[in-house]
């Protein structure tokens, strides 16, 4: 059963429609009126140009912002010998604590592992120069076996 068979019914008896009507433009360009142009006042001379020397340029405003400072202090400010007591809430001090031990451990951590690259750098090194020992000794038994070659 396909989907798009013709349908037999109805559709091969459909009315004639009817012609459409005539437009109503012209037929020919014969037929056409006749287009003049609009005719435009004459216009006023435009002043002559004179230039008046170097042009300016333009500079923008500078846009500096001001650096603010810390208030220094003075010697009369700060009284030497004289200690004041210092109140800081346990909690902020416990934060503290913690945040100082977790810098403490990163830092041992970062030299572990700088000691670790160190480790195999060295390694590297010595690798590197076994190669060059390797490449020089190859290098004389080509030149002896070159030289032993060329004798004869």
């Amino acid at each position: 059963m396909g989907l798009f068979q013709k349908k037999s019914k109805g559709l091969s008896s459909l009315p004639d429609l009817p012609e459409p009507p005539a437009a109503p433009f012209p037929r020919s360009r014969l037929d056409l009126p006749k287009f003049e142009p609009p005719k435009f006042p004459d216009l006023p001379e435009l002043p002559s140009y004179k230039p008046m020397g170097e042009p300016k340029r333009f500079t923008p405003p500078s846009l500096e912002i001001p650096i603010r400072k810390p208030p220094t202090m003075t010697h009369e400010d700060i009284e030497v010998g004289r200690k004041a007591p210092l109140f800081v809430k346990i909690s902020k001090y416990r934060s503290v604590l913690t945040s100082i031990n977790h810098i403490k451990a990163k830092i041992q951590e970062a030299e572990n592992i700088l000691a670790k690259l160190d480790d195999i750098k060295s390694e590297e090194d010595r690798e590197l120069e076994s190669w060059h020992a390797s490449i020089n000794e190859i290098k004389e038994k080509l030149l002896h076996i070159d030289e032993n070659l060329f004798e004869a």
